[in-house]
């Protein structure tokens, strides 16, 4: 398999994994699945993915990497315990997860901003499972509509689609810096402020905010690189190929898991 076709279709297997395993931890209250999810070796694997260079984001992945690599760091109770402080909305803890309360004037949720989101995912065939009952600019919600676009990257990237695959993957970087980057670091500092560094969901929150800086970089390099191959072909059967349906089988598994409350931030097709 050539090198660039290797390298992105890594990062297209990788993204698709996390954006669903961030979603999941953030969106539904911990269950054992979560923990099992998050402490697996696939979860290690693609992490690294996005932790293979020596800038500051990349050590923030290698972070969680670690700690979830820690049987002491990692348990249904820490993960209990941290996400009710940082993500349940009614401890004093927490920080609000949506683009309005940091971007509306007022922080009024269903905003414009919660509009451009709606508009977003119609763009795509999609809209929030609960529509017009829950704000589809929450994080949970846009980390899910993340998921489904990665997995659908993957199966162009696998059919060869370079000009399918770059327009979406330039819509998908767009998406994320306007509406994801525009709050999220302010959101993660009031978290690590109120809680501290050592929290497991202050520390995914602050995985989730640099993985989303290095998927839009990615994102646009990978543009840039398959504006220039109007078609490679259909990726060829072999080790790398079997490899990556490996880890989108498993990743099915991921999808099937359904912790408390997690329908709030389901996508559905329209």
């Amino acid at each position: 398999m050539q090198e660039e076709i290797r390298s992105i279709g890594s990062l297209i297997v990788s993204r698709a994994w996390l954006y669903e395993l961030f979603r999941k931890a953030i969106g539904g209250q911990p269950t054992e699945d979560i923990v099992s999810f998050l402490t697996c070796a696939t979860t290690a694997d693609v992490l690294s993915e996005y932790a293979a260079d020596d800038t500051e984001d990349c050590a923030v992945v290698r972070n969680l990497a670690e700690m979830c690599s820690r049987q002491d760091a990692v348990t249904l109770e820490v993960c209990a315990s941290d996400y009710n402080s940082v993500v349940n909305a009614l401890g004093s803890r927490s920080v609000p997860l949506w683009e309005s309360s940091w971007i509306a004037p007022d922080g009024a949720l269903f905003s414009a901003r919660t509009l451009a989101v709606r508009q977003a995912f119609r763009s795509k065939d999609l809209q929030a499972k609960r529509f017009n009952r829950v704000p589809e600019d929450s994080l949970a919600m846009m980390l899910e509509f993340g998921a489904k676009l990665a997995k659908d990257d993957y199966r162009s990237f696998v059919n060869g689609d370079a000009a399918k695959l770059a327009s979406c993957l330039s819509d998908e970087a767009a998406f994320i810096n306007e509406h994801l980057l525009n709050w999220l670091p302010q959101a993660v500092a009031k978290a690590q402020e109120k809680n501290g560094a050592e929290n497991l969901y202050v520390v995914m929150l602050k995985t989730i905010e640099a993985f989303l800086r290095l998927d839009a970089a990615f994102a646009a390099n990978a543009v840039a690189w398959l504006q220039g191959q109007p078609s490679y072909g259909a990726v060829e059967d072999g080790p790398e190929l079997r490899a990556f349906d490996a880890i989108m089988v498993e990743l099915k598994e991921l999808e099937t898991i359904q912790p408390p409350f997690i329908v709030d931030s389901e996508i559905v097709s329209i």
